[in-house]
């Protein structure tokens, strides 16, 4: 692509998906990252689940056992 037909392409698609995100707290994230020993793209979506009050079906085993109240393997 072309810069110019990209730029195009990035504008429809942050215009489709931006009003359809949810953001974290950027502090709340950095310290459930730092007290649990995970990233913070991790905690992130942690923090997220948490949020909107549903589980994190994951299949990530550190996830899983770091926060076994909110995180659940799918089929579980």
């Amino acid at each position: 692509l072309d810069l110019s037909l990209a730029l195009n392409h990035l504008a429809d698609a942050e215009q489709e998906f931006l009003p359809r995100t949810i953001a974290v707290d950027s502090a709340t994230c950095l310290q459930l990252a730092h007290s649990h020993g995970c990233s913070s793209y991790d905690a992130e979506f942690v923090l997220l689940a948490q949020q909107l009050q549903c589980p994190l079906l994951t299949f990530d085993r550190k996830l899983l056992q770091l926060f076994p109240e909110v995180a659940l393997k799918p089929g579980s």
